[in-house]
């Protein structure tokens, strides 16, 4: 019975032995692709992980989603191409543009570390908005700017009469003033002034523009609050030249022109109402930035609002005895050149010019920076 049951079993024996065989000589992992690999096959030492490990690319963490993995590509953290991690291509900071961070161990990363200076939106060498080369404009006096392409910041309306009582309160000295201002003994408004009939009276009267001062008094509230009168493009004086009347030369012709462009802020020609000049609005000034027209549409210039009409506006721009200062853009007492022989628009060869001490219920300002 037991030799019967030997040569029946037989075959099946062998056949069981010949299939342990076999499989004894299989590489390990045969028959499916790893998914987490401890040591990342030959890449990385550079095995296929489709989610991380050594080597493997991987969404995030330490190269790969296993804690232990150093080297090949991953989303974030170090080694391979990065969002965030060091040397990565960032969105804010110091950091180059980096396709990665420090190269994992034998892994195939993306880059090295990052360089210093590179590509950022707001860090070392980025650019900024609102400033040149990440450089901002000054904020004092409570009064935005604009830095045009030219490179200087303007104000991005008329100094208002809220603006210079606030300085007024912190009592400014009179004594530092230059030379050609040494006899401005104070800097408040002329009161007869500012009982004219088209300037403004009440409690709601903050967000005009500031009239009644001279040109010293105007100097000092630029200088006070960080930035000057506007003048010479880089800086200085115009002198009461031809230069007070070229946009290659004034910074405030350069704002207004939109850079030598055009003869208004928002065109070529004149537009009645766009602008406090026309004779129908012969009633004073208005609130400044009001007259959401006033301004130009064009990349670096928008958001200056009334460089012309409103009121007069001073600049740098006084020979040297201060008997001639030139002024530009107009008031709500000039008509535009659609009505009037005389052009009041930006580019215009007309300015009206007076004094330096001198000053009107039509005549402001606005500062300038670099």
């Amino acid at each position: 019975m037991n030799r019967d049951l030997e040569r029946r079993c037989a075959p099946a024996l062998l056949l069981i032995c010949l299939f342990v065989l076999i499989v004894s000589t299989l590489p390990a992992g045969c028959g499916g692709r790893k998914l987490h690999s401890a040591d990342g096959g030959p890449a990385g030492s550079g095995g296929e992980s489709a989610v991380g490990g050594q080597g493997g690319s991987a969404g995030d963490g330490v190269a790969g989603n296993t804690p232990a993995g150093s080297g090949g590509s991953a989303a974030a953290g170090t080694g391979g191409s990065s969002a965030t991690g060091i040397g990565g291509s960032a969105a804010a900071g110091t950091g180059g543009s980096a396709a990665g961070g420090t190269g994992g161990t034998g892994g195939s990363a993306a880059g090295g570390t990052g360089g210093t200076g590179g590509s950022a939106a707001g860090g070392s060498g980025g650019s900024a908005a609102g400033g040149t080369g990440g450089v901002p404009c000054p904020s004092g006096g409570a009064l935005s700017m604009v830095r045009v392409p030219a490179g200087f910041c303007v104000d991005t309306t008329e100094v208002t009469r809220a603006q210079y009582e606030a300085w007024l309160a912190r009592t400014p000295s009179t004594t530092d003033q230059p030379a050609a201002c040494a006899s401005n003994a104070s800097f408040e408004p002329n009161i007869e002034c500012m009982q004219s009939e088209y300037v403004c009276a009440g409690v709601a009267c903050g967000s005009h523009p500031q009239v009644c001062v001279d040109w010293c008094d105007a100097r000092a509230y630029c200088a006070a609050v960080g930035k000057r009168l506007c003048g010479r493009i880089g800086g200085g004086s115009l002198g009461a030249t031809a230069a007070a009347l070229s946009a290659a030369t004034s910074e405030w012709v350069n704002a207004c022109t939109v850079g030598g462009t055009l003869d208004w802020p928002y065109g070529a020609t004149a537009v009645a109402n766009r602008c406090n000049t026309t004779i129908d609005r012969f009633s004073g000034t208005v609130p400044v930035g009001s007259l959401n027209g006033c301004t130009s549409t064009t990349p670096g210039f928008a958001g200056i609002f009334d460089m012309v009409g409103n009121v007069w506006e001073m600049q740098d721009a006084c020979d040297a005895a201060g008997t001639t200062c030139v002024y530009r853009g107009g008031s709500f007492a000039d008509a535009t050149s659609t009505q009037s022989e005389s052009d009041r628009g930006c580019g215009s060869a007309y300015g009206f010019s007076s004094p330096r001490g001198d000053l009107a219920a039509d005549l402001g300002f606005r500062c300038c920076a670099d």
